[in-house]
């Protein structure tokens, strides 16, 4: 992979995860609130023995509900890290790809 081309994707992949990083710990939000009361009773239901996979559910779908704002940003951060770290790799690959290409035709 060229060095501009790198320094780009690398550039990208930092405004990304400082971008939404920065928003939220300027709010002083470094975790979501999980103070809702359903999600406390999710969390208390989920201790109790039983249906995990159910309990689970419901606590992330009453997580979500309770600090939608700080959700929106953290998943917007993690598909902007995730989008450019496969265009790095599939690069990555294209020139190893290339670079094999080229040498076996001699130059």
């Amino acid at each position: 992979m060229k060095r501009g081309l790198s320094i780009f994707l690398a550039a990208g992949l930092a405004m990304t995860v400082l971008q939404a990083s920065t928003v939220l710990a300027l709010q002083g939000q470094w975790l979501p609130d999980l103070t809702c009361p359903m999600v406390i009773d999710a969390f208390e239901r989920l201790d109790a023995a039983g249906r995990w996979y159910h309990d689970a559910k419901s606590l992330f779908t009453e997580a979500f509900r309770c600090d939608p704002q700080w959700w929106a940003k953290f998943t917007v951060q993690a598909i902007g890290t995730l989008v450019i770290t496969n265009i790095a790799t599939l690069a990555w690959v294209i020139s190893l790809k290339w670079g094999r290409h080229r040498n076996a035709d001699g130059g």
